[in-house]
Parts: C-alpha cells; sequence; structure tokens
C-alpha cells in the first residue's frame, strides 16, 4: 500500500488564527499567506464562524499549511463536521506561485446556512467572535472523546 502524499490545505476561517490550529491540530505544520480566487466566504447564520463558496470573480485570503498528514486531517475532518466538505482547490501563495490545497468548503446542501454578510478576520478579531469561539469550544477537547 503506498502512503498517501504529505497535503496542503488552504484555510479561510478560525483556523488561520494559530491557536485554533495548536488547538484542532495538536502542533504546528509550515504556513504561509495565499488567496484563494473564485472563493468567497460568509457568515454562518447563528455563528461568528465562516463558511466558503465558490463564486466566480471573488478572492478570499487565508493562510496555506503544508505537509499535513493523516493524522492531522483526521482532525480537522472531525472538526470541521459534516457542515463542511474537503475539496482540492487552487490558491496563489504569496509569492504568486498556483498551488492545489485542499479547501473546507460548504458541503453541498448546506449552502443555505450561510448569510448574505461577508466574512473576514479582522472584523471576526475585533468583534470579540474569537474569544467567543474559543470559550465556547474550550480547548477542542472534545475531539479526542468521542463526543461531538
Amino acid at each position: 500500500m503506498t502512503a498517501m502524499p504529505p497535503t496542503r490545505l488552504f484555510t479561510y476561517g478560525t483556523l488561520q488564527v494559530a491557536e485554533v490550529w495548536r488547538d484542532v491540530v495538536g502542533r504546528e505544520f509550515p504556513s504561509s499567506p495565499a488567496v484563494a480566487h473564485d472563493l468567497a466566504t460568509f457568515r454562518v447564520h447563528g455563528a461568528g464562524y465562516p463558511g466558503a463558496v465558490i463564486e466566480k470573480g471573488a478572492t478570499t485570503p487565508g493562510v496555506v499549511y503544508s505537509g499535513l498528514d493523516a493524522e492531522a486531517l483526521r482532525r480537522l475532518d472531525r472538526f470541521e463536521g459534516s457542515q463542511y466538505q474537503r475539496l482540492e482547490i487552487r490558491v496563489e501563495s504569496n509569492t504568486g506561485v498556483s498551488l492545489m490545497a485542499d479547501a473546507y468548503l460548504m458541503a453541498p446542501g448546506r449552502e443555505g446556512e450561510l448569510t448574505t454578510e461577508a466574512w473576514t478576520l479582522e472584523r471576526f478579531v475585533a468583534s470579540g467572535a474569537l474569544a467567543a469561539f474559543q470559550a465556547r469550544f474550550g480547548g477542542f477537547c472534545w475531539m479526542e472523546d468521542g463526543n461531538d
């Protein structure tokens, strides 16, 4: 059996925050700023965090993490849950290089859970929503005990 090659992941929401990333994944991976073209982020109804959908002409800034292994992806898949689907998209690195990376987009049929309010990390942090998000999920300990 061939081992799965390391994966890149483009993050556009709470996982851009290093502390959230470490809480979810349990360790650090190389990362750098990137942009996804034709991807738009909107706030999820009743939540402070975003979801992303394909939208021609949209541009979404984020962070690309590199070298992810199967354990990191397992933890990320569990964190994102059924609300999102991990798909491969094209992103542009901060040096202008085009890369393929996975990203968590709204799962088919769940797009209606998005508001029309564009989501930005800056607004999320400034509004206090990041602190509330971290307090609510309490270090993400729930991920390992099998309770959703």
